[in-house]
């Protein structure tokens, strides 16, 4: 399976989303994901300490979609820094598929400030 390839910038103290993705199979058919995990993390190095947790959530389980958003308040405490992150789903019998995309992800501090 190839992943979409999908590079996310998230800017400190800033909404970030909603990202929708759509898991699909190798045919580009919508795999069914009700009552499926997903996990989508950010790390400076494959096998790195975690530096962002995208905290997915199944938006549509019967058309494959997961769906990645934050609030103000969360990305506030997100590291400064640059790396990679891919999306897996896990099935309920515990069995992992995807990455369903991947790509590089940025967090950066904004260069406007409003007073």
């Amino acid at each position: 399976m190839t992943p979409e390839i999908l590079n996310l910038t998230l800017f400190r103290g800033i909404h970030f989303g909603p990202q929708v993705v759509t898991c699909n199979d190798a045919n580009g058919n919508a795999v069914n994901i009700t009552n499926w995990l997903p996990y989508a993390e950010g790390r400076i190095q494959p096998e790195g300490t975690l530096a962002v947790n995208f905290a997915p959530s199944v938006s549509n389980g019967t058309l494959g979609q997961v769906t990645i958003e934050h609030t103000n308040a969360n990305t506030t405490n997100f590291p400064l820094g640059r790396g990679g992150w891919d999306l897996v789903m896990q099935a309920p019998n515990g069995q992992r598929f995807g990455p369903y995309a991947a790509g590089r992800f940025a967090v950066s501090d904004l260069h406007s400030q409003p007073v």
